[in-house]
């Protein structure tokens, strides 16, 4: 059963850390149209893409430790219920909107 609990909890912390970087995406300076020196210090001084990447970074290990908990066979299709994560709080929190066929 620790082998469920981790690898959701792994999921969420992946997808946290995308739903993160997707909200300090809008501040961030082009990557390819500015310097790469002002992207790298945009980056690193962006308390949300950074607590995006600590929670991905997270999330990885989280997903590791799951792996070496049960079999990947378990653990994978696990893993895709942190699509329905992203989509929620994505709809819930950025108020995006869906159309029918993208819920299917």
């Amino acid at each position: 059963m620790s082998v469920v609990f981790t690898t959701l909890a792994a999921t969420f912390m992946m997808q946290l850390g995308f739903f993160l970087w997707k909200l300090s995406a809008e501040g961030q300076p082009k990557i390819g149209g500015a310097p790469a020196l002002e992207v790298a210090r945009a980056l690193a001084t962006d308390w949300k893409w950074m607590s995006g990447f600590l929670a991905t970074s997270l999330g990885w290990v989280l997903f590791i430790q799951a792996t070496s908990l049960g079999d990947i066979s378990l653990v994978q299709p696990l893993m895709s219920a942190g699509d329905l994560m992203l989509i929620l709080m994505a709809v819930v929190f950025l108020k995006e909107r869906l159309v029918r066929i993208e819920w299917v």
